[in-house]
């Protein structure tokens, strides 16, 4: 079992090796799960993504804040069973305010350039993620846990 610190820099590599994550939401119909791109707070506190309010999973997350998200390294091949890691992050959703979308957007737009039209869009929202919770799975079962406070 891996210690607090050892596990943060195992999500944190991960989270730097990959741009997509798969955010689950919460609707009337049921879950809703869509590919996001994003970018982690240094602490891994705090997760940022870009979506056009116009969205369900902006209306979702409007409506219940409590989200899921998945990031992992497969290749979609057999090797994955044994080489795979995946990050699930729990956590609540709000738009972040105006001083966190004027911090993050050169963080966001330095890992996503062809982005800054999306990112600076009226209609887009900047969403931030408070974590409370890292999932890390590797080795096919193998589960670790941390608690984000």
């Amino acid at each position: 079992m891996s210690t607090s610190d050892e596990l943060k820099i195992k999500v944190s590599r991960l989270f730097l090796q990959q741009l997509f994550a798969v955010i689950s939401t919460q609707g009337p119909d049921g879950p809703h799960s869509v590919i996001v791109c994003f970018i982690t707070s240094t602490g891994l506190g705090e997760l940022f993504f870009v979506t056009p309010r116009s969205t369900r999973k902006f209306s979702n997350m409007i409506k219940h804040p409590v989200v899921s998200l998945f990031v992992d390294n497969r290749q979609n091949s057999l090797q994955d069973l044994h080489g795979l890691t995946g990050v699930e992050v729990k956590g609540r959703a709000e738009v972040a305010p105006d001083d966190d979308r004027k911090f993050v957007r050169d963080l966001f737009l330095k890992r996503f350039p062809e982005l800054g039209d999306f990112y600076d869009s009226p209609d887009c929202a900047l969403m931030k993620v408070r974590v409370s919770r890292f999932d890390l799975i590797s080795d096919f079962q193998k589960t670790e846990s941390l608690e984000i406070i």
